[in-house]
């Protein structure tokens, strides 16, 4: 009875675990495509503004630095939500789908494995530098451009360097939240003990 009890609730925890994943992966995919559509848009910003009749339109190449508060704020939010899957991941399911053991050794999933944890570490600082850069970078830019012309939309310029600001500095603060909180879409803690739960794999006696 305890034993059909037990093969059913880590049934249901491998589901939930299965199911939490693929949405980790998915907000993976869906915060690329964020990332992308910001640089594809201010590509196309950029062309409109130097087609202009008149020279470079610098009120519309200003336009860069206020879209990338709107995407950095996608973005951190994707990240926010791949947080909270892995903190339900390590806290909630855990427990029920680790520490199997058989044969005489305990299987290490792929979340809990030093490699990970070991690849991820680097990974992030990588990974945050160079969001800090396709995102900053074309805002940046926009902004060097028009310097010389701020006086004639005084207010404009401000507004979007106050923009760029805001958004570097959301970039940075998430960065300093992901490694501390060491994870980076998927759960980077380096493994504790356990009680290991002995089971015989179907088939092997």
């Amino acid at each position: 009875m305890l034993s059909a009890m037990a093969d059913e609730t880590n049934g249901l925890a491998v589901a939930f675990y299965n199911a939490v994943r693929a949405e980790v992966i998915q907000r993976l995919a869906l915060r690329e495509q964020v990332l992308l559509a910001y640089l594809a848009t201010s590509g196309v910003v950029a062309g409109v503004a130097y087609k202009s009749s008149g020279g470079v339109n610098y009120q519309t190449l200003l336009i860069i630095p206020g879209m990338s508060v709107l995407f950095t704020l996608a973005l951190i939010r994707h990240d926010g939500i791949m947080l909270k899957i892995g903190q339900y991941i390590r806290t909630e399911l855990r427990p029920f789908i680790s520490g199997i053991n058989v044969g005489g050794k305990t299987l290490v999933d792929w979340d809990e494995s030093l490699t990970l944890t070991n690849y991820l570490t680097r990974h992030l600082i990588v990974e945050k530098c160079l969001f800090l850069l396709l995102v900053g970078g074309p805002a940046a830019s926009a902004l060097m451009i028009a310097r010389d012309n701020r006086c004639q939309y005084h207010h404009i310029f401000w507004w979007a360097f106050s923009c760029f600001c805001a958004s570097i500095a959301i970039l940075l603060f998430n960065a300093l939240w992901s490694l501390f909180s060491g994870m980076g879409g998927v759960v980077t803690r380096p493994r504790e003990a356990k009680p290991t739960v002995t089971q015989t794999p179907t088939g092997l006696s």
